[in-house]
C-alpha cells in the first residue's frame, strides 16, 4: 500500500514538473515575442499578430498598431523601417510583425533605455520641477538636433529617421526624430508624486504620459496633464536652428491652427490648448 502511494506521488510530481517546464517554455516564447503592455500572438512560424489592431481597413489597423507600440516603445515612432504586414481574416485586418521586427523594436528600446539612464541626470538635474524639466528637455532636443533636409529627396534617409535613435547618436533627423526623442526623455523622468519634482531615487515615482501625434505630413508630441493632453512641437520650436519659437511648447489653439497641425490621425481625446 505504501509503495502504491509512493508511486502515485512520484507520478504526480513528474506531471507537475512537465507542466512547469511547458509553462516556462511558453512564458519564454511570449517574452521573446513582446513586452509588458503589448500582446503578440503567434500566427505562424516567426510571425506575430499585435492584439488590439483589429479593423475593417488597413489604415486604421496601422494607426492602432502605432498607438499600441508608442504606448510601450516611445522611441519607435513611424514603423517604415520594419516590414509591417497585415493578416486578413473574416474581413478583419490585424497588424503582423516578424520575430525579427519585434527583436528590432526590443533592441532599440534597450539601447534607448540605456542611453536615458546614462544621460538624463545631466540633462535634467535632481530636484527639477516638472514644468522646468519639460522645458529643459525641449531645449536639449532642439539644441542637439539639426533637421536633415536631404531626407526630403532620399527616402532611405527619411525612413532611417523615423525613430529617436538618430537624435541620441548623430543629432540629425526629421520631425518624428524630434518628437520621439522628446517623448522618450519626458516619459523616462521619475517624478516624486509628493513634491512634483524629478527624483532619481524615488521608490515609487510617477512618469509623465506622452503620445506621438501625427497627420499626413508631420509628427509632434502630446503630454498629459491633469486636465488633458497638451501639444508640444519641438521640431517647430527648434525653428531650423534659428531663434526658438516658444509658441510651439504647450501650443495654443491659434498656434495649432497654423495649417501644419490639423487633420490629426492619432486617436487622442481631451486636447487642452494653452491661452
Amino acid at each position: 500500500m505504501a509503495g502504491s502511494i509512493r508511486k502515485l506521488i512520484i507520478i504526480m510530481l513528474q506531471g507537475l514538473l512537465v507542466a512547469c517546464i511547458a509553462f516556462c517554455a511558453l512564458s519564454s516564447k511570449s517574452m521573446a515575442a513582446g513586452e509588458s503592455g503589448l500582446q503578440f500572438v503567434p500566427v505562424q512560424d516567426g510571425y506575430y499578430a499585435l492584439a488590439g489592431t483589429e479593423s475593417q481597413d488597413v489604415d486604421t489597423s496601422y494607426r492602432l498598431g502605432l498607438a499600441q507600440i508608442d504606448a510601450v516603445y516611445k522611441e519607435a515612432g513611424g514603423l517604415s523601417y520594419i516590414d509591417v504586414k497585415f493578416l486578413k481574416k473574416n474581413g478583419i485586418y490585424t497588424m503582423v510583425l516578424s520575430a525579427a521586427d519585434v527583436k528590432t523594436l526590443q533592441s532599440m528600446h534597450a539601447q534607448t533605455e540605456s542611453w536615458l539612464a546614462l544621460n538624463m541626470k545631466n540633462i535634467v538635474p535632481q530636484g527639477t520641477s516638472k514644468s522646468v524639466a519639460i522645458k529643459l528637455t525641449a531645449d536639449w532636443v532642439a539644441d542637439r538636433m539639426t533637421y536633415d533636409h536631404r531626407s526630403m529627396i532620399d527616402r532611405n534617409t527619411l525612413i532611417s529617421y523615423q525613430n529617436a535613435m538618430s537624435c541620441f547618436t548623430t543629432g540629425k533627423g526629421v520631425c518624428t526624430t524630434y518628437a520621439t526623442a522628446f517623448d522618450s526623455m519626458i516619459s523616462f523622468l521619475p517624478i516624486d508624486p509628493t513634491t512634483g519634482c524629478v527624483d532619481y531615487t524615488c521608490i515609487a515615482p510617477m512618469h509623465i504620459p506622452t503620445m506621438l501625434v501625427t497627420n499626413d505630413v508631420h509628427a509632434w508630441s502630446a503630454i498629459q496633464e491633469a486636465d488633458g493632453w497638451h501639444l508640444y512641437d519641438v521640431c517647430y520650436y527648434d525653428n531650423d536652428n534659428k531663434a526658438k519659437q516658444k509658441q510651439y511648447l504647450n501650443m495654443s489653439k491659434a498656434t495649432a491652427s497654423d495649417g501644419y497641425h490639423s487633420n490629426i490621425q492619432t486617436s487622442i481625446k481631451g486636447i487642452v490648448y494653452s491661452k
